[in-house]
């Protein structure tokens, strides 16, 4: 009883209560002690006098042992002003280290730990303190979402156009059809190796008109382009997130004896990247990185309702890296084919030559997500100052690199081998709307195909 009271008294008037119960309890012991008439005939007061100092000195005992115990379970109470670290999280690492009789409590509000123990133990604790609270390891994150799309656009563009020739000046003769050409250079331009040329063909010579066919086959190629640029500064141990994009209404119906009722959910679309630095060591970084792209695809119509059709590319992995590296991640792939038609209004119905009329035009393209990290330790006091123009340099020359070469300097010990796999494409050369050379089955015949 008199410990744990102790706990919310000065040290004084602590000790001033002890000798209190102290001399009660001697006033008790020599109350119920009766004096007992001396057989040698010794006098009352004599006796009285003997007891007197027999209790005098079980009490001088009595008092020391207390005043000793006391001492040895006096209590100090430190407060502390949490700086880097939450009060509530260095409470839970305290209670594994104070005694039975203490305690300790935080203040969520002002960010303060209170703590009392036994002085013996508290010099321990305030060590603890101060070995806990320091400054946070913090990284800079400087992100790029790169969707790369490597397409094969072909067009096939059929012109007919009617011609009156008298006579073909080569043949003599007249002609129905007097040729068909296919042409895609640059009007004036000489075509060089490898970038095509004109292909004619003779069809068939009769009558005294022609008509002229132009085929013109069209291959391009798309274009990197950045979804997301966010910049992140985090802590060790927390998560990092940005999120770009938009929310798309999904709606449900539920039949109940009171009729249809439609609800609606909205789910998030767009770009979301998730960054979590779990281990700062030295110039080592440990990360868990979560990728995300949703995109609508198409809309699909049940019950009477539609609804959206969400195509998901998510990526989830942990790496180690250095202070400083660039951190390319790759392998989100997705595949888009397409098939669209025009017509002549009209002239495209007529039965065989209607075909003439018609421009068909298939597309297959595919989009790679490229995820490009620049890891820096930040250090306490340190005034970094983001320069996206140099990152985003950095990023350019890669970018580059990608689509000349389709390849990525894969860093061995992040992702290993595997992950090039996804970039065995076919090397597209030159710029956009650029043929591969046309051959014919026959060699004689073989011509290039040249940019239009």
């Amino acid at each position: 009883m008199f410990y744990r009271f102790s706990r919310i008294l000065p040290a004084g008037l602590t000790r001033s209560l002890f000798l209190g119960h102290v001399l009660a309890l001697a006033t008790c012991l020599h109350a119920q002690e009766p004096a007992t008439p001396s057989a040698s005939g010794l006098a009352t007061g004599s006796l009285d006098e003997a007891l007197q100092d027999d209790h005098a000195a079980r009490l001088k005992d009595f008092q020391n042992q207390i005043a000793g115990d006391h001492d040895e379970f006096e209590k100090d109470t430190i407060i502390y002003d949490c700086i880097y670290v939450q009060a509530t999280t260095l409470r839970r690492v305290l209670e594994e280290f104070i005694t039975s009789n203490g305690m300790v409590a935080a203040s969520v509000e002002s960010d303060q730990i209170i703590v009392s123990d036994r002085s013996s133990n508290i010099a321990l604790l305030k060590s603890i303190i101060q070995r806990l609270d320091k400054p946070v390891p913090q990284i800079l994150v400087e992100a790029r979402i790169v969707e790369l799309n490597i397409s094969s656009d072909l067009e096939r563009e059929v012109d007919l156009y009617y011609q009156n020739i008298a006579t073909d000046p080569l043949t003599g003769q007249l002609a129905i059809v007097d040729e068909i050409g296919s042409k895609l250079n640059v009007g004036g331009a000489t075509p060089n190796t490898g970038q095509g040329g004109i292909l004619n063909s003779q069809v068939w010579d009769n009558g005294g008109e022609s008509f002229n066919a132009f085929v013109r086959y069209l291959e391009s190629s798309g274009k990197a382009k950045i979804l997301s640029a966010p910049n992140l500064i985090i802590q060790r141990g927390k998560e990092g997130s940005i999120v770009t994009g938009e929310e798309v209404p999904i709606l449900s119906q539920t039949t109940s004896s009171g009729g249809v009722t439609t609800s609606t959910e909205f789910k998030s679309v767009g770009i979301k990247l998730s960054v979590k630095p779990t281990m700062i060591a030295g110039t080592r970084v440990r990360l868990e990185v979560n990728p995300e792209v949703s995109t609508v695809i198409d809309y699909i119509e049940a019950g009477g309702v539609s609804n959206p059709i969400i195509a998901v590319r998510q990526a989830r992995t942990e790496l180690e890296v250095n202070d400083g590296q660039l951190i390319s991640m790759a392998g989100l792939l997705q595949s888009t084919e397409r098939d669209t038609e025009r017509r002549t209004p009209i002239l495209s119905q007529i039965p065989i030559l209607g075909a003439l009329f018609k421009s068909d035009r298939e597309q297959s393209s595919q989009t790679q997500l490229i995820i490009f990290l620049n890891i820096k330790i930040l250090e306490f006091g340190d005034e970094t100052i983001i320069r996206p123009d140099q990152f985003d340099e950095r990023i350019h020359q890669e970018i580059e690199r990608i689509e000349t070469q389709n390849e990525i300097d894969v860093p061995e010990r992040s992702f290993g081998d595997d992950l090039k796999k996804f970039f065995d494409i076919e090397p597209e050369t030159g710029a956009a709307e650029q043929s591969d050379a046309e051959t014919t089955s026959d060699p004689a015949e073989a011509t290039q195909l040249d940019d239009q």
